[in-house]
């Protein structure tokens, strides 16, 4: 097992209730797949809706950061996580 933290950035900490959290995974899990057991936890409120596009390849409104580094600069969605990763989510917000 690994333990990893997720900070939750503006809507998303106002919408789970917490600003940051560990959460124990499978060694070597992907993102993609750490994103389900997020989508089951959050499975009543707005952010399962959110947090389902990245099954559609369509995380256009929000950024996933790894340590810092937008999760691009990593590859994909099937990145590794690691053990003392911190992983951060950011609604993106456009005004006009």
């Amino acid at each position: 097992m690994a333990t990893i933290n997720v900070r939750f950035v503006g809507s998303f900490r106002e919408a789970a209730g917490i600003e940051s959290r560990n959460y124990e995974i499978e060694r070597d899990m992907i993102v993609r797949n750490f994103f389900q057991q997020l989508i089951n936890e959050f499975k009543d409120n707005g952010l399962k809706n959110r947090f389902k596009k990245v099954f559609e390849n369509q995380v256009h409104d929000f950024l996933i950061l790894i340590n810092g580094r937008e999760l691009s600069t990593y590859g994909c969605l099937d990145s590794e996580l690691k053990d003392g990763d911190e992983v951060t989510l950011i609604p993106i917000s456009h005004g006009g």
